[in-house]
């Protein structure tokens, strides 16, 4: 991957920053980091037709792409055709005989999981909502969380643009119990699992007070989890092999066809839990709900969860979650997380697997804390930190939704990872996600500007790099 020119990315900048609807779109955390479903009554549907043009790496591309989304209640359907044909091509020059013969960017549909691009998205009701029973979400998959989310949570199965990734979620809820169940990617699948859980008393009684308390179990599993890699020599601009210092070849991490670290050997990553809650308080203004979890990650280590969600409704929507963590060597929270896609191969912007980086993880204690506020329909914000002891230990996530007002619509949110100093919280670097989008309507024309910033593998240095993604442009928007 190549460095962007300073020059260009500005004036690309100040041009052209996002287009919308293949944006990395934003889930809003509920509680904080569930997702916040829109209006079961909604209905309406959208077509629309995008032309602009976005960067990337170092080239500029021409985007067009026609879109189609449908929301009958209870379904959603949402369809679309991104295409990206190259228009300023920066050194080293464009001699891909595939994109010369197709004139679309290869990355796009080199692979056949990419062609899932077009179907987006198949919904079929609302996550945790017990008066639909069933959900399924099959497509792009964003914020997903299995239970409280401290084994998987707030999951993005499409961090790499250059690959795209059809994932499945598919949940069962009753008064009795539910399941809750998880696939990263159906086409090659390695995280899987899922999360059962019973409300014992509602047996006997579904009304009781009793009936408020869930017992649940989790067992989620990287299949294929990568343990080492294929090495070869790192070359310089010339084709010859870089030495370091003492006169040694420099090895990187070689990729694949596909654009992938060439894993060497990979085993099962298997993690457990066990959790109970009990939703103490469930009014109409406030809804209070203590929980513990126990985790076990198979072979590694185990830690407890202890916290409590609450909610208030008084005409501003308020979620809160606080929650003490405490666990031994080997063992880390949520250890499927926003990050996981890019991390199973190299955690926290090293070239060590996570599988393999666990190891050396010692026994710490720390707290998570959250919060979001939901004004009357219109905006949404909030942001989740969470700290532990040690050197470079705390993570932060910022968020700002504004759905949709006639002229506007904004998401952003902000990622910062693995930090110590307060200073470090808005340096932006290898540690740092970031989406922003938005919408500006005047009648049915749209004007669309985006901003991403995502990983990508990069061949000539053998490890991922951050790539940025701007973009931006005009279209047509229609409701019915």
């Amino acid at each position: 991957m190549r460095k962007t020119k300073a020059a260009a990315r500005a004036a690309l900048t100040v041009v052209l920053l996002m287009w919308g609807s293949q944006a990395l779109a934003i889930t809003m955390p509920h509680s904080p980091d569930e997702y916040f479903p829109k209006d079961p009554g909604d209905k309406s549907h959208s077509f629309g037709l995008m032309l602009g043009a976005s960067e990337f790496g170092d080239d500029v591309y021409l985007d067009y792409e026609a879109g189609l989304e449908l929301n009958f209640g209870l379904v959603g359907l949402g369809v679309s055709i991104p295409l990206h044909t190259l228009i300023w091509d920066n050194d080293p020059e464009n001699t891909n005989p595939w994109y010369n013969k197709y004139l679309f960017r290869e990355s796009d549909w080199d692979e056949v999981s990419d062609y899932f691009r077009i179907l987006r998205y198949v919904r079929y009701g609302y996550k945790y909502a017990e008066e639909n029973w069933v959900y399924a979400m099959f497509g792009e998959l964003r914020g997903v969380n299995i239970g409280h989310g401290t084994i998987l949570g707030m999951y993005y199965n499409n961090l790499d643009p250059n690959h795209w990734t059809p994932g499945l979620q598919a949940d069962v809820y009753t008064p009795w119990g539910g399941v809750e169940t998880f696939f990263n990617n159906v086409t090659k699948p390695y995280v899987v699992g899922g999360r059962v859980y019973i409300k014992p008393y509602s047996f006997v009684d579904t009304e009781s007070y009793w009936s408020n308390i869930a017992i649940g179990m989790t067992v989620m599993a990287d299949a294929r989890a990568p343990k080492t890699f294929v090495m070869e020599n790192k070359l310089d601009d010339s084709g010859n092999p870089v030495v370091d210092s003492n006169g040694n070849t420099v090895q990187i991490v070689r990729s694949t066809d596909d654009n992938f670290p060439d894993v060497a050997t990979d085993d099962a990553l298997v993690a457990l839990g066990w959790d109970v809650e009990f939703k103490v308080l469930n009014k109409e203004w406030i809804r209070l709900t203590p929980f513990i979890d126990v985790n076990h990650i198979v072979d590694n280590g185990t830690g407890m969860h202890l916290g409590v969600l609450a909610d208030f409704m008084f005409g501003v929507t308020i979620n809160t979650r606080l929650e003490y963590r405490y666990f031994g060597d080997d063992y880390l929270p949520t250890y499927f997380d926003s990050f996981y896609e890019i991390e199973r191969y190299m955690f926290a912007g090293t070239t060590i697997p996570k599988q393999i980086a666990l190891k050396s993880v010692d026994g710490r204690h720390g707290y998570y804390a959250g919060a979001s506020v939901f004004f009357l329909d219109l905006v949404r914000l909030g942001a989740t930190f969470e700290d532990y002891q040690g050197a470079d230990n705390s993570s932060l996530v910022m968020f700002l939704d504004i759905p949709a007002l006639d002229i506007i619509e904004f998401s952003a949110m902000y990622f910062k990872l693995n930090f110590d100093d307060a200073d470090e919280i808005f340096t932006f670097d290898e540690k740092s996600l970031f989406i922003a989008q938005a919408k500006f309507h005047y009648s049915m024309l749209v004007l669309y500007l985006q901003f991403t910033r995502s990983w990508a593998f990069d061949d000539e240095s053998g490890s991922y790099e951050p790539f940025d993604n701007f973009g931006g442009g005009v279209g047509f928007e229609m409701n019915f």
